[in-house]
């Protein structure tokens, strides 16, 4: 402000006071800058739209890559939120498909606390990845 006020001192014609003056000319600068960051945001993400459904969604094979990774971070995400022996439960059933009973063995728990954590880590996967079944069913629909 102060130095518009000093490039432009010779065309200004202040009725007011300088105080009242100053402040108004910080609050108009202030109002056009945030016009500006808004005028620049739009444009990113106009850019950005303009990627996607040019690059992307004129190839589904990309954009089904893309919502796959996607899928696939939130995944590993929400196993790494589970508590340490759910995470591990979950992980031996699933990922090295173990029945309950060899779990139990190599972990040295009984079969029922197998159960047990089996039941917890769904529980908490189901509530942490429900956005998860509303995305999926909007992409198939």
């Amino acid at each position: 402000t102060f130095c518009k006020l000093y490039e432009d001192h010779a065309n200004l014609n202040i009725h007011l006071s300088i105080k009242s003056y100053l402040y108004k000319s910080v609050y108009n600068s202030c109002l056009n800058e945030i016009k500006h960051q808004k005028v620049v945001s739009n444009y990113a993400d106009r850019e950005l739209l303009d990627f996607y459904f040019s690059e992307i969604v004129q190839t589904p094979e990309a954009e089904l890559a893309l919502l796959g990774e996607d899928i696939n971070n939130a995944l590993r995400e929400a196993i790494n939120k589970l508590p340490e022996r759910c995470r591990e439960v979950f992980m031996l059933s699933k990922m090295e498909e173990l029945s309950n009973k060899e779990i139990a063995e190599r972990l040295g728990i009984s079969v029922k606390t197998v159960e047990i954590q089996m039941t917890k880590a769904l529980s908490r996967l189901r509530k942490e990845l429900e956005w998860l079944l509303s995305l999926i069913f909007f992409v198939n629909f």
